[in-house]
């Protein structure tokens, strides 16, 4: 889908699977922890953490999250290479997940309308991560040959 303009403005009352993944860093975790929880309203869609979600990777501690991403990657089961590796120590793939490139571009412009509850301990983001598929370093800029 690269070089394509993507006017996404969730008035369905679906996802589309071209472009999304309804999970959050999947490789990290395990499904029901990284599972999105939405719904859709008359102004689009609307993520939610609810009071019974469980934290997204124990590990990190009680941080939960609702997420979309526009593509997937890992290596397998127990390996270290994954999409946005957020941590150098003892990260290992939980749950391997297939390459899905949704919506993955390399150069253009983002636009994006949001808004978030006043509460303190909520955080709203929009993280243009790498795909880092080829390795790790190529995405620090340093490329071994």
């Amino acid at each position: 889908m690269t070089g394509e303009i993507i006017d996404e403005r969730f008035n369905d009352s679906a996802l589309n699977p071209a472009l999304w993944v309804e999970h959050y860093l999947p490789q990290w975790t395990e499904p029901d922890r990284s599972r999105a929880r939405y719904d859709f309203d008359v102004d689009g869609l609307r993520l939610r953490i609810d009071a019974d979600q469980p934290a997204w990777r124990e590990a990190d501690g009680p941080f939960r999250v609702s997420n979309l991403q526009t593509g997937t990657f890992s290596g397998g089961l127990g390996t270290t290479r994954g999409t946005h590796r957020h941590r150098l120590d003892g990260l290992q793939v939980v749950t391997p997940q297939p390459t899905r490139r949704l919506w993955t571009p390399v150069t253009g412009e983002v636009q994006v309308r949001v808004s978030a509850s006043a509460d303190p301990t909520c955080m709203l983001a929009i993280w243009l991560v790498g795909f880092e598929e080829s390795s790790p370093a190529r995405l620090r800029g340093v490329v071994h040959r």
